[in-house]
């Protein structure tokens, strides 16, 4: 029990920490395309069929101009949007499908979420970009805190490729994780590519 909250302890530091660090906004486009080439080369990318984005925040690796691009390709899409407690699943047609919705987090409008023939699960899905506050290079992560993708991901099966998007210095020699945190199976920066441990 000790060993948890410890754990627990820990991982909010680096949070607050982390939180702390400015990023420079001029240059998060640029990495962000840097790290999209990395993506691109990877062979499990090549080969999937669909592709479960999230929308990005600002100061997370940018995924909106790729997802557009992407939309556009045979390659199926979808994207998360936030319920209490979890996150749910759509296929998306178009950008158009998106609208800022509460703190302006772009998500799927409310016809494309009702609509049953949209709604999907992550058993339907061939590769993950996920994003994170941070990430060792065994591929542990470090979320914001309230479990919404390591209860997503617990349920992917070992079919389902798990790729981590992050800026390089958001990636650690380790970070504090527990028995239930969600291993990646890769954690892609602009410089390099870590193959995690799942």
């Amino acid at each position: 029990m000790d060993e948890t909250i410890d754990l627990r302890l820990a991982k909010r530091n680096l949070r607050a920490e982390l939180r702390r660090v400015p990023r420079d906004r001029d240059t998060i486009a640029e990495r962000s395309e840097r790290i999209f080439e990395r993506v691109t080369e990877l062979p499990e990318w090549q080969n999937a069929g669909s592709v479960l984005w999230y929308v990005d925040l600002p100061g997370e690796v940018r995924t909106q101009p790729f997802l557009s691009k992407a939309l556009a390709s045979p390659r199926r899409c979808g994207v998360t949007w936030c319920e209490p407690d979890e996150l749910k699943l759509v296929w998306l047609e178009s950008m158009n499908e998106l609208s800022a919705r509460t703190l302006g987090i772009l998500e799927p409008v409310g016809e494309i979420r009702r609509d049953p023939r949209r709604r999907l699960d992550i058993d339907e899905i061939d590769l993950v970009l996920v994003p994170g506050m941070a990430f060792d290079r065994q591929g542990h992560r470090l979320g914001h805190g309230k479990g919404y993708y390591d209860r997503l991901l617990s349920r992917a099966t070992d079919d389902t490729t798990l790729v981590a998007l992050a800026f390089d210095e958001q990636v650690f020699d380790d970070i504090p994780h527990e028995s239930h945190d969600v291993i990646m199976d890769y954690v892609v920066t602009e410089s390099a590519v870590f193959r995690g441990s799942r």
